[in-house]
């Protein structure tokens, strides 16, 4: 046996040959098939075929860069023409080769229909677990390694350089670690701990406690003083009793959303993917803590569009496969499945509460990925995790101040793995860093550390996605502006609602080009995104209670060209309808002639053209 997983683990395949591609893939990517043992033990039999594609880097060419996406579980190729011109800096000379790792995308994908559904439970996973059978214990990141040296073979070369972006950070570290004489460099995006995932993620909710703060160090005058203690309240008041949060849905139906502590976790979590969500939090927990929890309803909406309502059988079938296989899990691989809710509780229990706050333990153990993995048997007796050295390669390493799931401690602490290593903290930015950095930094650290430059740290800059304001909850405190009287207050309450709208449609267009939302207060609007505009249509749209606007706004893409709206105004405020432009506002309000010039809508092309910058860029 020993001898066969040695022939098995050395024997060189032929040299890859890159050709013809799916009719999906556009020039001047080639594709190539390599094909390995899915057991490389041979006690499983079987092959496993790797999907790998090409992109020609700058010649001459000497070596390859390697993408390793995270998950684990998401297909990397999907993403190719994406990641490519982030990663030019480091394709002068080297071609880029992305693939899928093995049972995602097109490298023969595994599924799971237990984990079909919008909600995974233990059982679920467990029942995941008894259908992939004897194969659930080969996707791990050893597996995926080996399968890399494999690609690396095929391509005739001694040593690559690797790009990892989340859990492609700890697959890339596992490779390092085990064939550290065939690594050229390392790239290291938004990084998991050394020794794996903390099966308690103890990080992560010190991040959300030293992050949920500094999403004020902007401003958040008018907003609330004390954001952590904001979420505290509002974490606790749901800890005592769930509640209802109303809101209305992309019909401008009423729709009631039930928050627990869960939901409130996820929110904060999920938002380190979605800067437009952080600069939501403090208002929405503020307002919630008031009374006022139609915000945190609206923004509870916007983040389960974005989140497309769950991975899927198959992507979500080979993040437990390799997550319940390789994590340091609290419970002896091969004491019977029974003993392991008790091995667990007093693993758990051996930590200080504190370091869930404000969350607890009880919220750990029902979210956490050691209780998804409590029921799922092991593939093997033995660990399949690879520690030890790492190579004294150069190394960069990215870390975003405001990532939740992979913050920089968790950085940090690679780091220290490697001789030579820089870590390049980037402010304002979250999980995936570039993918999200807006400010130019990680370009510019990449281009440094691939032409062998010292690599220079960010300096300071604004935030692009400052707090928002708080939601006014009643026309009659909102400011009447120079026209005075109930038409001043309208106007105003207008002119926010037109904001409001064009915020959250601008937000929507991160994950989608078509919207569809309720409003804050009532009704509903369409809008869609195309290459030259943003088109909003209102239907008795409410931001502020008692104003309802209906009517339509274009926010032109180009430059130089103006903005408009016009729409109509209903409700217990002053009637009328009212037109507006870059140059100026006309209409009326009741029975007061309304002629402003330069007035404008309070659009916010800064946000604008932020959100459209990060849309464009891949979700990795």
């Amino acid at each position: 046996m020993l001898a066969a997983a040695l022939s098995a683990l050395t024997a060189s395949p032929a040299h890859a040959s890159f050709g013809s591609c799916p009719s999906d893939v556009p020039s001047p990517i080639s594709c190539e098939t390599v094909t390995v043992p899915l057991d490389r033990s041979g006690a499983v039999p079987g092959n496993v075929n790797l999907f790998v594609e090409r992109v020609p880097g700058t010649a001459p060419v000497h070596g390859a860069l390697v993408v390793l996406a995270g998950g684990p579980g998401q297909a990397a190729t999907p993403l190719t023409t994406q990641i490519a011109p982030l990663l030019t800096p480091a394709l002068k000379g080297r071609d880029l080769i992305v693939f899928d790792e093995r049972g995602a995308g097109r490298s023969d994908p595994i599924d799971c229909p237990s984990l079909d559904g919008p909600a995974i439970t233990t059982s679920a996973v467990t029942a995941c677990a008894i259908h992939l059978g004897p194969r659930r214990g080969l996707y791990t990141s050893r597996d995926t390694a080996d399968d890399l040296d494999a690609v690396r073979r095929s391509l005739g070369l001694n040593r690559i350089s690797l790009f990892g972006v989340s859990y492609g950070t700890y697959q890339a570290l596992t490779y390092a670690r085990r064939y550290p004489q065939h690594v050229e460099s390392l790239v290291l995006d938004s990084n998991i701990a050394p020794d794996g995932r903390d099966p308690f993620e103890r990080s992560m909710f010190a991040a959300i406690r030293r992050i949920v703060p500094s999403l004020c160090s902007g401003d958040c005058r008018g907003i609330t003083h004390r954001p952590l203690g904001d979420l505290r309240r509002l974490v606790a008041r749901a800890r005592r009793h769930p509640f209802v949060a109303e809101g209305f849905g992309a019909r401008g139906r009423r729709k009631r959303l039930d928050i627990t502590v869960d939901t409130l976790l996820g929110l904060v979590v999920g938002s380190d993917q979605d800067p437009t969500v952080q600069a939501e939090l403090p208002a929405v927990t503020a307002a919630a803590g008031r009374g006022d929890t139609a915000p945190l309803a609206r923004l509870l909406q916007r983040e389960q569009t974005g989140s497309g309502g769950g991975s899927g059988g198959s992507e979500a079938a080979l993040f437990f496969a390799t997550g319940c296989e390789e994590l340091p899990l609290p419970w002896s691989r091969t004491a019977p499945l029974s003993a392991r809710p008790r091995a667990q509780r007093r693993a758990i229990d051996r930590i200080a509460a504190a370091a869930f706050a404000p969350w607890s333990r009880a919220t750990e153990l029902r979210t956490g990925i050691s209780s998804a993995c409590v029921g799922w048997p092991d593939g093997s007796a033995q660990s399949p995790a690879i520690g030890g050295a790492a190579p004294d390669v150069p190394v960069l390493l990215f870390e975003g101040a405001d990532d939740v799931r992979t913050p920089v401690s968790d950085g940090r602490a690679v780091a220290s793995l490697f001789p030579h290593s820089t870590m390049v903290v980037v402010p304002h930015t979250g999980h995936s860093v570039l993918g999200t950095d807006l400010s130019g930094c990680a370009t510019t650290a990449l281009t440094q550390f691939y032409s062998g430059q010292a690599v220079s740290q960010c300096g300071r800059t604004s935030n692009p996605f400052p707090p928002v304001h708080l939601p006014p909850t009643s026309l009659r405190r909102i400011g009447a502006g120079f026209i005075g009287g109930l038409p001043g207050r309208t106007l105003t309450a207008v002119e926010d609602t037109l904001d409001d709208a064009t915020q959250q449609a601008v937000d929507y267009t991160l994950f989608t080009n078509r919207i569809a939302a309720g409003g804050l207060r009532g009704g509903f609007m369409r809008a869609q995104v195309t290459s030259t505009a943003l088109t909003l249509h209102l239907h008795r749209f409410a931001s502020v209670p008692g104003v309802v606007v209906s009517g339509t706004a274009r926010l032109e893409l180009s430059p130089g060209l103006p903005h408009f709206a016009h729409v109509t105004v209903t409700g217990s405020g002053a009637h009328g309808t009212l037109t507006f432009t870059d140059q100026a506002l006309t209409g009326h309000l009741g029975r007061r002639r309304i002629h402003l010039v330069a007035a404008g809508a309070g659009w916010d092309d800064a946000r604008l053209e932020a959100v459209l910058r990060l849309a464009s860029r891949p979700r990795i």
